[in-house]
């Protein structure tokens, strides 16, 4: 509508000239202004029309792709200070893994997105994948992307977010299908057996301190929600979004101090030291 009403002004401009002091000296000068003008808006009509019949096509496609499609990857992103939380939601079986960080996806298939925020406006950024997204809290956008090629593409949250929005990075990793067929299998299993004999040194560590108050690890108690969930930690190639590399020196690091690596996060400062720290560590890292 806004189009619209600027060409009516122009062409009103254009019929309505009596004021320009350019035809009372020279008529010839006029005609030409009226012949450019008139060309220039008949291209742009034309390029306007074509570009948005154009985009409602691409549209329309990505909009069948997404419910039509048998081997669409569903996948639900919630962005949260400062990380991304990752559920894929199949529609058939196996159904849902949850995940942190790293997004898996298989090369050659397409995969719909639904983006969340749980508390400020993030942005959902892969550039040699697609464009760009808002995440808004209390609102569900859908996004559609595919990778025609295996590759590590990163996407960064592009909307600043608070003061660790510089490390709040998104690793999205495309594989051959089978081999996400592999992953995706791994990923639906529990961390460890609840019939097991005896517990990982580890494990009891991870139980008596604050940990399951905000993290899950599958096949133990039930833990918190508000966390990365840890069921398979250990396959993972970085931590803290992207912060660090997921390496034994730095991750002990981070349990110990993630303040030090990355202000003004949840995670608190851990009062496991010592062999219980070690321990900790060990079992952690043993999640795969």
């Amino acid at each position: 509508m806004i189009w619209l009403l600027v060409l009516g002004l122009l062409i009103a401009s254009l019929v309505r000239s009596r004021g320009l002091g350019e035809r009372d000296v020279d008529p010839h000068v006029t005609r030409r202004q009226f012949v450019a003008v008139g060309i220039a808006l008949a291209v742009t009509t034309l390029l306007l029309l074509a570009l948005g019949v154009s985009d409602y096509a691409t549209g329309r496609t990505i909009e069948l792709a997404q419910t039509s499609s048998s081997d669409t990857v569903h996948v639900r992103i919630v962005g949260r200070q400062w990380w991304w939380e990752i559920r894929y939601e199949q529609r058939t079986p196996p159904y849902h893994v949850t995940t942190a960080n790293e997004l898996r996806i298989p090369v050659g298939h397409p995969v719909m997105l639904t983006l969340e925020s749980s508390d400020v406006i993030h942005s959902f950024w892969a550039p040699n994948l697609h464009g760009k997204s808002d995440l808004v809290p209390s609102y569900s956008s859908g996004f559609l992307i595919q990778a025609d090629r295996p590759g590590v593409y990163r996407a960064p949250c592009a909307e600043y977010c608070g003061a660790q929005h510089a490390k709040m990075a998104l690793l999205i990793i495309a594989q051959p299908p089978d081999s996400f067929a592999a992953w995706y299998a791994n990923e639906m299993k529990d961390a460890v057996s609840t019939a097991a004999p005896v517990a990982p040194p580890g494990l009891t560590v991870y139980r008596n301190a604050a940990c399951p108050y905000c993290h899950t690890i599958r096949g133990t108690a039930p833990g918190g929600m508000v966390a990365p969930d840890l069921t398979h930690l250990a396959t993972r190639t970085t931590i803290a979004a992207g912060t660090l590399v997921n390496h034994r020196t730095e991750f002990a690091g981070w349990v110990a101090n993630a303040q030090g690596a990355k202000p003004g996060n949840s995670m608190p400062a851990n009062l496991v030291s010592g062999a219980d720290l070690n321990a900790l560590i060990d079992y952690l890292m043993s999640l795969k």
